[in-house]
């Protein structure tokens, strides 16, 4: 094999490709980024088994068609540290690589080790753009669970109707909900890792094309399709843990209202902070023997009973987060009781159990 490509392309390529190869695995070739090159294309493949990436490189000067898998790492590194042309050519399993004045040889492995990385079969098709898709991801991973006791609720639900997807996340104290509009050929429900999700979300703005079978998910681009493995299990019935109705609603500026948190949060010390909603002010308390005390104030507009509720302040502060600093409505029964907090303009829910102050 003999090609001849832009050092940005290879750099291009590797930020979407290089994260899925593990740097430790018992199969070395695992750690590897397939190149197959023919007819004026070079394709780049790796995977996990459970999450793969394929990277199509178009304008690529083929002078010889061929294939070799390259450590990742390796390939990565090198091509950060060059500018224009990169050549790249085998003799058996070694590449070398030159450009940009240097010139590397890199022991490699043989490319039909490589397992293949292909979208499923069949399956239902969904059609979103790219950046659409990210938000809503944006908006809801961080909700889910960071251990693997639950296991389905370390991944993220998707439904799929003819009309929209929904995406949702939780670990079990807090729940978020993000709808967007899509066009898909039926109805699909599929748990989703957060590595495929955060590698989608690398996409861009263009269209994205996602299948959904009852094992595997891919999402595909005119250049990228990531692949990955659904999360086995049951995800909660979400829908019956959100309040249905409210006795306090609070209508607040998202960026006043993160940065009252994030002042309260410097005195909370890994507790709780307490927030007071009343008439047209919200008061945010912190206290911890050992660190002092702190209070922050913002606007907000009060419909109803006054009332006082403690959060976890990192919770409430991933929620304010998602919905950014237009207006959001938070929406409470009781101070031991879930509350609400909505986004409108991108259909956002996020639902958080309250904690207790003393």
């Amino acid at each position: 094999m003999k090609i001849t490509l832009q050092a940005w392309q290879l750099n291009d390529a590797m930020a979407m490709i290089g994260p899925v190869a593990p740097m430790r695995t018992p199969k070395p070739v695992l750690s590897c980024v397939k190149i197959v090159a023919a007819e004026g294309t070079a394709v780049l493949t790796a995977t996990d088994l459970e999450s793969g990436v394929r990277y199509s490189i178009a304008d690529v000067q083929v002078d010889e068609p061929g294939e070799i898998a390259i450590p990742a790492k390796r390939l990565a590194d090198i091509a950060k540290s060059m500018a224009g042309e990169v050549v790249i050519s085998t003799t058996g399993t070694t590449a070398n690589i030159s450009g940009d004045g240097s010139r590397f040889k890199v022991f490699g492995f043989d490319a039909a080790e490589c397992p293949l990385v292909q979208p499923p079969a069949e399956g239902r098709e969904v059609g979103i753009s790219g950046a659409t898709l990210a938000a809503v991801i944006g908006r809801t991973a961080f909700a889910t669970a960071r251990t693997s006791g639950h296991y389905a609720i370390s991944g993220l639900l998707f439904e799929v109707s003819a009309k929209r997807l929904r995406v949702v996340a939780t670990d079990g104290h807090r729940l978020a909900i993000c709808d967007t509009d899509a066009k898909a050929d039926g109805d699909a429900v599929a748990v989703v890792s957060p590595k495929f999700c955060a590698m989608v979300a690398k996409l861009g703005d263009g269209d994205v094309s996602l299948r959904i079978s009852e094992t595997a998910i891919s999402a595909t681009t005119a250049k990228v399709t990531i692949t990955g493995q659904l999360v086995a299990g049951n995800f909660p019935k979400y829908a019956d843990i959100i309040p249905k109705g409210a006795t306090s609603t609070a209508i607040l500026d998202g960026g006043a209202a993160a940065h009252a948190v994030r002042m309260a949060a410097m005195m909370a010390g890994g507790r709780g902070i307490r927030c007071t909603f009343e008439g047209e002010t919200l008061t945010i308390t912190s206290a911890t023997p050992e660190m002092g005390e702190a209070t922050a104030r913002c606007g907000v507009k009060l419909n109803g009973d006054k009332i006082a509720i403690g959060f976890n302040p990192a919770f409430i502060a991933d929620g304010l987060q998602a919905c950014g600093d237009g207006e959001v409505v938070l929406s409470m029964t009781a101070p031991n009781k879930p509350a609400v907090m909505r986004a409108e303009r991108f259909s956002f829910a996020y639902i958080i159990m309250p904690v207790e102050i003393a």
